[in-house]
């Protein structure tokens, strides 16, 4: 099977064996209103960021869950095996693929990417290239100066939504901060 077509088989919605019916929770919402994360993601996510900020080099985190429209449930940080460099990170094929296989197992889609950069800007031009997903409305966040913060700094942060044919939006101000609903861990 040529790689294409494996990377695609990854990605694409199947037919429940015994059912007929979807495995998907949920289709793929094209401008999520709002993203739902639960705080035991954000903090495995901040915690990465900034342990790859003091090397000192670029991490990405991605977020995985399922849409429920018009929002987002952020259930997952994913971590990929990739090459950390300060000016970037490059997931290899094989690591791309072992995440599919992992997310088809879950039932779980990649739902955003957060990653960092050594400076205080938001999406560089393979950023927008190199972006995880290709569905409009996919976001994209942006951590300043390595994450190395006490916390995540959502409000420092730069998020950008795709638009669809290689274009790129920033959300800024409140509408950004909006977008990012951040639920505690229960426990019971």
């Amino acid at each position: 099977m040529r790689l294409i077509e494996r990377l695609r088989s990854l990605w694409v919605r199947t037919e429940h064996p015994d059912q007929g019916l979807s495995k998907r929770r949920g289709r793929v919402c094209p401008w999520p209103k709002a993203y739902f994360v639960s705080s035991a993601v954000i903090d495995a996510t901040h915690k990465h960021l900034r342990r790859e900020g003091r090397r000192p080099c670029e991490g990405l985190v991605y977020w995985a869950g399922w849409y429920h429209d018009p929002v987002c449930i952020v259930t997952t940080a994913l971590i990929p095996r990739g090459l950390n460099r300060w000016g970037g990170v490059r997931v290899p094929t094989g690591e791309m693929i072992r995440i599919g296989e992992l997310l088809r197992g879950l039932d779980l889609l990649i739902v955003a990417q957060i990653h960092t950069h050594p400076g205080d800007h938001g999406h560089s031009g393979g950023d927008d290239v190199n972006a995880v997903s290709s569905v409009p409305g996919f976001l994209s966040i942006v951590v300043p100066n390595f994450d190395q913060f006490d916390s995540l700094p959502l409000r420092r942060c730069y998020f950008h939504r795709y638009l669809g044919g290689g274009r790129w939006i920033e959300t800024t101000g409140s509408a950004a901060i909006d977008l990012i609903h951040i639920d505690p861990v229960r426990t019971s």
